[in-house]
């Protein structure tokens, strides 16, 4: 009777954490559904010249990254962002979108 019971614990736990992760949005969606970096709060501020927000999110996600944070510093976008499994910290270009810096982030 143990034995059963240990299983059917087993595959509830299973079946809870698959519904748990079916339904979480991915860190793209979280991002764009944050109104900190809502596009029209960010494109107000940029220069005439600059590429919009969403073009800078479609070329990171272009080389794989899956952006988490972005920050205006400058004329540069201060980005946290995962890509393989690992955290990273990038700079980009506001003008280019070109990536300037690149550093795996601990935390």
């Amino acid at each position: 009777m143990k034995n059963s019971n240990i299983f059917l614990l087993i595959i509830i736990t299973a079946m809870a954490s698959n519904f748990a992760t079916a339904n979480k949005p991915s860190p793209s969606e979280a991002l764009a559904a944050r109104p900190l970096h809502s596009n029209s709060l960010y494109n107000s501020k940029l220069p005439n010249n600059a590429l919009p927000l969403s073009s800078i999110i479609t070329i990171l996600e272009q080389h794989n990254y899956t952006p988490i944070d972005i920050e205006l510093m400058g004329d540069q976008w201060v980005i946290k962002a995962y890509k393989n499994y690992q955290r990273f910290e990038l700079k980009v270009n506001l003008f280019s979108g070109v990536i300037l810096y690149e550093r795996i982030s601990s935390h």
